[in-house]
């Protein structure tokens, strides 16, 4: 099995460019590049491959994060306001530093 690293640097090498738009995956190929194989490799590793192509210092709103990273973050904030007793705000903050920093050291959600 490939790794969203080593499909991402496969696919660039094929003149493949990837983007991320409000969490979705667009991809810009070659004609014949994007075969149905690679189409359902890309589907399988969607959520590391938005991740990895995601500026991580642009995040600063928990709306910018994709979506898997988001469910761990409101969970976070969740966990945060009521196991800790912290305002909602605060607990929002607190959960945000701590998903990207996360998201910062590559782990997966």
């Amino acid at each position: 099995m490939v790794t969203a690293r080593q499909l991402l640097e496969q696919l660039q090498r094929q003149g493949v460019r990837f983007s991320v738009h409000c969490n979705k995956l667009r991809a810009n190929a070659p004609t014949g590049i994007l075969t149905t194989e690679v189409k359902t490799a890309i589907g399988h590793l969607k959520p590391q491959l938005i991740t990895m192509l995601t500026p991580i210092h642009a995040i600063n709103h928990p709306d910018q994060l994709p979506e898997h990273w988001r469910e761990l973050y409101e969970e976070r904030a969740g966990i945060m306001e009521y196991d800790a007793n912290m305002n909602r705000q605060d607990a929002e903050d607190f959960a945000l530093i701590e998903i990207t920093d996360l998201m910062n050291r590559g782990k997966q959600a």
